[in-house]
């Protein structure tokens, strides 16, 4: 987190106070989004930062960005089809494979608006979708437990540490993580808790709140992540409580990460 005091000199705020002058209410770029708060998804961020996806390992045969076509017809039937953008369709292909990840949030082919539910019509299927309200990661339709350590053939070492959900829009801040400079949520009934197994473990894990997305029609995200930096083995994590948005509209967050062994991918063996 950043915790550097940023100050304004006269300069600055002489900028600041232009620029507030020229926003108008007519301005569509800083409208308010008054869309109904909705988990899109839910991801491991390996804290190790890697800037490489893991290799294909058993079980796991279609890492980002490819896509998991026979999970995501079980999964979203449907959706998961390139040529939908003809119709005006969305395509919605999720995959969960490295880094473990699951919801349309995370698909590397999507067009439309991903929030709410919406029917679509394509030849021999008609199927709505709708944004689940208990989101579970590691142990759905042929999902795998997520590995908290992935050590791949060439030795790079993926910790899953971090628990990121992942909202539609930017939410409100005091909801999540109301002092900036600790990543604790509120202690209010109904506030988020971070329980592993039947224990109870807010307090000993990072809850922060980030403004920040990978992708322009992402919005904020809520991330959990562990103190030692990857998680426990064999575990079944559950991240569960109530967030606002900025407008005061409430969601219920319901996430469950089922993590298992640490996976090292076996050496490749060289041609002779």
């Amino acid at each position: 987190m950043n915790t550097r005091n940023r100050t304004l000199g006269g300069f600055g705020l002489a900028v600041a106070a232009l620029a507030a002058l020229s926003v108008t209410a007519c301005d569509p770029f800083i409208a308010a989004n008054k869309a109904a708060p909705v988990v899109i998804g839910v991801a491991m961020i390996d804290t190790n930062y890697n800037e490489v996806a893991p290799p294909d390992s058993a079980g796991c045969v279609a890492p980002y960005p490819q896509v998991d076509k026979p999970w995501a017809d079980k999964a979203f039937p449907g959706l998961c089809n390139p040529d939908n953008a003809t119709f005006g369709i969305p395509s919605v292909c999720p995959v969960n494979c490295y880094p473990p990840r699951v919801g349309p949030g995370y698909a590397p082919l999507f067009i439309g608006n991903i929030g709410g539910s919406y029917q679509t019509v394509i030849p021999a299927v008609s199927f709505t979708y709708a944004l689940p309200a208990i989101w579970s990661l590691g142990a759905g339709p042929l999902q795998s437990p997520v590995p908290p350590l992935y050590t791949a053939a060439d030795g790079s070492e993926f910790a899953y540490g971090q628990i990121r959900i992942l909202f539609n829009k930017l939410m409100d801040p005091q909801s999540i993580q109301p002092n900036p400079l600790i990543c604790q949520p509120p202690t209010t009934a109904g506030a988020i808790k971070v329980f592993n197994g039947a224990l109870d473990v807010t307090s000993t894990h990072a809850v922060c709140y980030n403004p920040n997305s990978d992708t322009d029609y992402w919005g904020a995200s809520l991330t959990v992540t562990a103190p030692a930096g990857v998680l426990d083995n064999n575990a079944v994590y559950r991240v569960v409580g109530e967030v606002s948005d900025q407008q005061g509209a409430k969601v219920a967050v319901d996430v469950t990460v089922t993590t298992g062994a640490d996976i090292t991918a076996p050496v490749p063996l060289r041609a002779k």
